[in-house]
């Protein structure tokens, strides 16, 4: 279990709602949600099965959705992208 890596994915999370409730309208800010949630159990040992990790599109919602909105937000969303790439080759 990797501590600072929590804090992260629970720093991105509060980060997203933020930005969901400026931007309700933004539907992948709800993925990108459940993802870092997902993120977050696996980190804290509730979930196992690592198998979803290829399927985390964060960056790419990033690019897409985020980045023109608040560039603060994206940077930290990049960052949580770096640690994913990271927890897959474990």
């Amino acid at each position: 279990m990797n501590i600072e890596r929590i804090k992260l994915f629970e720093k991105a999370i509060a980060a997203i709602q933020m930005l969901s409730k400026q931007y309700p309208m933004i539907e992948q800010f709800r993925s990108v949600k459940n993802q870092l949630a997902y993120l977050i159990d696996i980190e804290s040992g509730r979930k196992t099965d690592c198998e979803r990790l290829k399927d985390i599109n964060i960056g790419l919602i990033t690019v897409r959705e985020i980045e023109d909105r608040n560039m603060d937000i994206a940077n930290l969303m990049y960052e949580v992208t770096s640690e994913v790439e990271k927890m897959k080759t474990v």
